[in-house]
């Protein structure tokens, strides 16, 4: 809900508000932000040479990644090309960055991190 002269602010909240009421969104999320956790074993190696698979299962509720040096790249899009065409229950990525913390900065979304959003959330509907 953005400050904005044009848009009844108050309006978008009640409407937020109704439909948290009848969907408990928020109390689905704020239960499962801090479920996820990150297996990350090959993190300290992540650098600019490496092409990285991330993995988000939501069944079994953990954040994967693997790193695969620059003379495997294909191996990793092969992994990748695996998992998205797979019957999985997760979200997949492909990227590369300077270090795993560049990763969870850039995509916090892989990493589950719902806690701001939640913040927000509960913000607004209060």
């Amino acid at each position: 809900l953005m400050a904005d002269s044009r848009v009844n602010v108050e309006g978008l909240r009640e409407e937020l508000r109704s439909l948290d009421d009848k969907l408990r969104v928020y109390d689905t999320l704020n239960a499962t932000a801090g479920s996820m956790y990150a297996i990350d074993d090959e993190a300290e190696n992540v650098c600019r040479d490496n092409l990285c698979v991330i993995s988000a299962n939501f069944a079994l509720q953990t954040i994967t990644l693997d790193a695969y040096d620059g003379n495997r790249a294909d191996e990793a899009v092969r992994r990748y090309a695996e998992l998205e065409e797979g019957e999985g229950t997760g979200v997949y990525l492909l990227a590369r960055a300077s270090s795993s913390s560049d990763l969870r900065v850039a995509y916090p979304n892989y990493y589950a991190n719902a806690n701001e959003f939640c913040d927000w959330l509960f913000k607004q509907l209060s």
